[in-house]
């Protein structure tokens, strides 16, 4: 994780280190408040996704919800996502070439008012580019620190580093994906398949402690 990332806090923290897509409900919030969450969430791209992801903020809704959200909300962030440099567009989907964009969506079962971003993410880079097939393995990287670091250090980063639920939710997904890709690479090794180049380089920086986890 940047320097950038490891000083932010709140709904913005919990954004820049998501693998995937999440709903966050803004009730409450003022015009100085929404401004510092685009500003810290949306300046500069993610860098922990593996894949183009999605976030939805709810920003008002009917009768029932509506004095929970300032009535200016939706003008306040869209406002800060085109001074980071978004732009809207009413068909942008989850893919890569809606990357800086966003869209208001209205959802009449719910009745509820969400502001969808498409954030930028250094993952794009590497999927467009053709590049060599043995994955480089980032050994700074947070996935790669929980997943090969020893009981002790663990258990002192979930205490530390993930305070929240949702965080802590995040960081089960990454353990339970490595566990279970290293018992797939494992069951090939036992039945004789030989790996892929990007399996092996797998294999060779895991020491297979997930469990433990």
């Amino acid at each position: 994780m940047s320097s950038f990332d490891e000083h932010i806090s709140g709904i913005a923290g919990e954004i820049r280190a998501s693998l995937d897509s999440d709903q966050f409900d803004l009730s409450g919030y003022n015009e100085i408040r929404a401004k510092d969450l685009i500003i810290s969430a949306f300046s500069k791209p993610l860098t922990i996704p593996t894949k183009m992801i999605r976030f939805t903020f709810i920003v008002g809704g009917g009768k029932l919800v509506r004095s929970r959200y300032d009535e200016d909300l939706t003008k306040w962030l869209t406002t800060a996502l085109r001074e980071v440099g978004y732009v809207e567009d009413k068909s942008a989907a989850e893919t890569f070439d809606s990357q800086g964009t966003y869209k208001q969506q209205h959802d009449t079962g719910q009745n509820l008012k969400y502001l969808i971003v498409y954030p930028h993410v250094t993952c794009s880079k590497q999927t467009n580019n053709e590049q060599a097939s043995t994955k480089t393995i980032d050994v700074n990287s947070p996935e790669y620190i929980v997943i090969n670091c020893d009981l002790s250090t663990f258990k002192e980063i979930v205490t530390t580093k993930t305070p929240s639920w949702r965080q802590r939710k995040r960081l089960l997904k990454i353990i339970q994906d490595s566990y279970e890709q290293f018992q797939v690479i494992e069951n090939k090794l036992v039945s004789g398949i030989a790996l892929t180049s990007d399996e092996q380089s797998t294999y060779d920086s895991n020491p297979g402690n997930s469990s433990d986890k």
